[in-house]
């Protein structure tokens, strides 16, 4: 049996099709009784609004946008719920792409998201981007786009705060007694990095040497690789922006029967709660990242609704879980 459509609806109740498409959309031309009529009469005949010929018609639709590297990241996973619950008191619905990690298919997933007039677009870059692969993915004018963890030319974005902390995770190292500290990064925000993590060095009078910053390292495994490098180089502690290469570093610390906090220490960083459980305990930088996304998508209503008209980039504080 074929869909009722709007023809139908005007035909059963002797009004005009333009009648019965202006009262669906609740327009006050159309009188209170005749729209509750067409309500009642849509309702009983199973009608369903054609959303995407409506969005055609209007150039874009309740649905924004949000491109992140993996869905399966703690970090990511709890954006998301942040930008979404404030998207959907909005009004919004919330779609989402993973990247993988790969520009190619960070750059599909947003050309597909513009093909299907999405809203608008919050956007977490991969490792790999550049500032012109976001520059030539991206639309550059009227179209709300907030980019988060990255900042960007003109882009609005939401970011933690990684120059301070880095700075506090370094300084919490040199204060608990280590002299020759490492640092591991993944790429993301690395000038705000290693720019904390040097000003910590500098303001306790000690020297920063290149060689001791690794980069980029994003996994467990990768945690495992960089602390072989770093105790060959003669580290004594590790500062790593990410709790998953700091959870490897333990790992081959442990192997080594390196006594973790008395010979070696380690900071990480990131919003995972399994850091609670894991023997020996480390240190680690919170990213609040329900925050983060819960910014980023007011952020992009913000843009959306004019209110916000020129770039704005949000700094999220970090602590330090000791």
């Amino acid at each position: 049996m074929p869909k009722p459509t709007i023809n139908d609806i005007a035909k059963a109740l002797n009004v005009t099709p333009s009648t019965v498409s202006r009262a669906l959309a609740g327009n006050t031309r159309v009188s209170i009784a005749t729209r509750q009529a067409v309500m009642e009469k849509a309702a009983s005949m199973g009608y369903e609004r054609n959303v995407l010929a409506s969005s055609l018609r209007k150039g874009s639709t309740d649905i924004v946008g949000m491109v992140v590297p993996r869905i399966n990241s703690t970090f990511f996973s709890t954006a998301i719920c942040g930008a979404e619950t404030a998207l959907r008191s909005a009004g919004y619905n919330l779609i989402i792409c993973q990247s993988d990690e790969n520009v190619s298919t960070e750059q599909d997933a947003i050309a597909s998201m513009l093909r299907n007039q999405v809203a608008g677009l919050i956007v977490a870059p991969t490792t790999s981007t550049t500032e012109a692969d976001l520059l030539k993915m991206l639309p550059k004018h009227n179209f709300a786009v907030v980019l988060l963890g990255r900042t960007c030319g003109n882009i609005s974005s939401v970011v933690a705060d990684y120059f301070s902390g880095a700075c506090q995770a370094t300084k919490h190292l040199i204060q608990s007694g280590y002299k020759r500290i490492g640092l591991v990064h993944s790429g993301v925000q690395a000038t705000n990095i290693i720019g904390g993590y040097q000003k910590a060095l500098h303001d306790n009078g000690l020297s920063a040497d290149e060689n001791l910053i690794f980069a980029p390292y994003l996994t467990r495994s990768d945690g495992r690789r960089v602390a072989e490098k770093a105790l060959q180089l003669g580290c004594d502690a590790l500062y790593c922006d990410n709790n998953y290469v700091a959870l490897g570093a333990i790992e081959y610390a442990q192997s080594c029967n390196i006594n973790i906090p008395a010979q070696f220490g380690i900071v990480g960083t990131g919003c995972e709660e399994f850091i609670e459980f894991v023997s020996p305990h480390f240190s680690s930088l919170k990213l609040d990242a329900l925050s983060i996304g819960s910014k980023a998508a007011q952020l992009l209503l913000d843009i959306k609704n004019e209110e916000q008209t020129k770039q704005n980039n949000i700094v999220i504080p970090m602590t330090l879980s000791l």
